[in-house]
C-alpha cells in the first residue's frame, strides 16, 4: 500500500492510501474517516454534484452559501446547475 497525494472527498484529509483494484479501477482508503472510494469516477462526480443542485432547488440555498459548503466557486456551481437544467425532461401536456 503506497501513499497518494490525493485528498479524501469526504473529510478533505491528505492521508489517503491505495487499497487494491475493483473492476479494474484503483480504490483508495482514507486513513482518517475510513471510507473507500474510486478516484475520477464520472458517475460519482455527477452524483456528488447533484447533491448541490438539490440543495439549490429544494432547500433554496443561494450559490454563495453552497460555495462555502462545497468548496466550489459560484461560477462553477452555476455552470453545473445550468447543465442539469438543460438536460431536464420536457413534460408534454395533453
Amino acid at each position: 500500500m503506497k501513499t497518494q497525494n490525493n485528498r479524501c472527498w469526504a473529510c478533505g484529509n491528505l492521508e489517503v492510501i491505495c487499497w487494491g483494484k475493483q473492476v479494474e479501477k484503483q480504490r483508495f482508503k482514507c486513513k482518517t474517516c475510513g471510507i473507500f472510494f474510486i478516484r475520477n469516477s464520472k458517475e460519482q462526480t455527477l452524483r456528488n454534484r447533484f447533491v448541490w443542485f438539490e440543495k439549490w432547488v429544494i432547500e433554496r440555498q443561494i450559490c454563495n452559501t453552497l460555495g462555502r459548503e462545497s468548496g466550489l466557486s459560484k461560477d462553477t456551481l452555476q455552470r453545473i446547475f445550468y447543465e442539469y437544467i438543460s438536460r431536464s425532461p420536457s413534460v408534454k401536456i395533453i
